[in-house]
């Protein structure tokens, strides 16, 4: 999974909760009033055990408010704070939104949160020369 497989799954929980608005994720165009706009803050990755993985991620979800527009920002706010944006399904796995903070800057509602998860490598392929082919035991017996 990539972070454009989790920014495609933001985009579509907010395409199916408010499917007049569009969402865009690249640059922020000229109209965007009444739209959203999804941008990756920060990604990392921390090594654990092995082939273990600890991946974080931090999202920001802008709503370019239509003027002085309070009421649609508060609905808006409400609902990125409701259990539904709790969860997120990414290719076929369910993923934790933790952190979850809503805001207001210059007209435009931020909805900044995380995805924080534990990932793991498939495992390297076996060679024969990885493998113990041979085992030599030396025993020798003790007495007492």
């Amino acid at each position: 999974m990539t972070i454009n497989s989790f920014v495609d799954a933001i985009a579509a929980k907010l395409k199916s909760k408010w499917p007049g608005r569009k969402v865009f994720v690249n640059k922020v165009p000229q109209g965007i009033d009444g739209n959203f706009f999804i941008k990756v803050i920060d990604a990392g990755q921390d090594k654990k055990l092995n082939r273990r993985r600890q991946r974080d991620m931090s999202f920001d979800v802008s709503f370019f408010l239509k003027g002085q527009d309070a009421l649609s920002y508060q609905d808006w706010a409400g609902q990125m704070l409701s259990k539904e944006f709790e969860l997120l399904m990414v290719e076929g796995n369910v993923y934790h939104v933790s952190g979850m903070n809503v805001n207001i800057t210059d007209n435009v509602g931020h909805a900044l949160f995380n995805i924080n998860f534990s990932a793991c490598y498939p495992p390297e392929p076996v060679t024969p020369d990885m493998t113990m082919q041979v085992l030599q035991l030396d025993m020798e017996v003790k007495n007492g």
